[in-house]
């Protein structure tokens, strides 16, 4: 019977351990406090208009200068473009390159 006693503490002592440990590393992730707030609404700071901030400068990318459009009327070619046949696998649903003799 004492080989029960012992046994039994032993594996009290040890579920002890493992739940200290437990608790010990829940607390320094703060995830206890995290776990009160389940349900509520978090926090949120107010929104700022910051053209209103002193010192607030906008920013200013770097811009291609536009383009004349050109149209030649016979011409197969369009000025600015990069590749002479158009890309057929990109486009929107609704554009003249889609099938339109077959329903999805």
């Amino acid at each position: 019977m004492s080989t029960f006693s012992s046994a039994f503490r032993l594996r009290r002592i040890a579920i002890s351990a493992l739940l200290l440990a437990t608790c010990a590393l829940a607390s320094g992730c703060s995830s206890i406090d995290r776990l009160s707030q389940i349900g509520e609404q978090p926090k949120l700071s107010a929104i700022d208009n910051p053209t209103t901030q002193p010192g607030y400068k906008p920013v200013q990318m770097p811009m291609p200068k536009p383009e004349v459009a050109s149209y030649n009327p016979n011409s197969l070619w369009r000025n600015g473009s990069r590749a002479f046949f158009k890309d057929q696998r990109a486009g929107p649903a609704n554009s003249d390159s889609s099938l339109s003799g077959f329903s999805a």
